[in-house]
């Protein structure tokens, strides 16, 4: 029988079939099967001996070189022409330079750097986010004028900002004097439309917990206010600040980021593809085995 090259094929199946299916493969002349088993006496005493090769170096490279890929795509992502979508790219480095690059260029090393620099740049989005998001829930509250450590809990009475529909306002201040709080709180209006109204509540501490049902049952939604010494218009001047400090570090970043793309990119793709073909082998190297009596 002619021997061929021919593509690796997993057939699943039930173990039971295994027999007729393999019977039926061979009578159809599509493969040729022979154990290597079959040549020992005594099956029962073989023995089958792995080579197990530790792939620890070559899959931190190959995790490395694939995550740097990934980032400079994020930064600089890569364009195709149309030539090199429908025949692929050359070679991404010379092979007189190739065993040089890839023994020279200390890519762990490299990696580390990138995350330290992605690192900050995750960290100046996290800011603008945050900073944002403090300007957004503050904006309603800018006619507050008094430092907002103020609207806290103090020794003998508690400040409550709420946001409310002006009939959950009406509601809290029916049940306010259903249930004779009336002498115990006050409400300050913060600002108003048609539709809502914010504002908060003074209360004595020992009918803290009263006032809050009252909030809770009229709809009303409490709103914490950050314990901080400063205004609303204090507050948001800084978030400001901080926001436009944060967008000139990332862009200064994801300048970095572009620049090294545009040096590295086919360096690294040049050790994506070596590690990938020798974590192929390591795979190739475990799966032999040989027998012995």
């Amino acid at each position: 029988m002619s021997i061929a090259r021919v593509l690796k094929t997993d057939i699943i199946l039930p173990k039971d079939n295994e027999p007729s299916l393999i019977k039926y493969l061979e009578e159809s002349k599509l493969i040729h099967i022979s154990d290597i088993h079959d040549s020992i006496k005594e099956k029962a005493e073989y023995i089958e001996e792995r080579t197990d090769v530790d792939s620890s170096d070559v899959d931190e490279i190959l995790g490395n070189s694939k995550w740097i890929l990934d980032t400079f795509k994020y930064f600089d992502p890569e364009k195709k022409g149309l030539l090199e979508e429908f025949f692929g790219s050359a070679p991404y480095i010379e092979a007189e330079r190739f065993d040089d690059i890839i023994k020279s260029f200390k890519i762990n090393e490299y990696t580390e750097n990138l995350k330290s620099e992605f690192k900050d740049y995750e960290e100046a989005a996290s800011e603008i986010e945050k900073n944002k998001e403090l300007i957004k829930s503050l904006s309603p509250w800018n006619q507050l004028k008094e430092n907002l450590s103020l609207y806290q809990v103090s020794a003998y009475v508690s400040v409550i900002p709420i946001a409310c529909k002006n009939e959950q306002y009406k509601k809290a201040m029916i049940l306010l004097k259903e249930k004779k709080l009336e002498a115990y709180t006050e409400w300050v209006l913060v600002s108003e439309n048609k539709k809502d109204k914010l504002g908060y509540f003074i209360v004595l501490n020992e009918k803290r917990d009263d006032l809050e049902n009252i909030i809770k049952n009229s709809g009303s939604q409490p709103v914490t206010l950050p314990s901080l010494d400063s205004t609303v218009e204090q507050i948001e001047a800084e978030s400001v600040k901080i926001i436009k400090t944060s967008e000139e570090k990332k862009e200064k970043i994801s300048r970095f980021f572009a620049v090294e793309s545009l040096k590295k990119r086919k360096i690294i793709k040049a050790f994506y593809d070596e590690y990938s073909n020798r974590k192929k082998n390591i795979k190739v190297r475990n799966k032999m085995f040989r027998s012995e009596e």
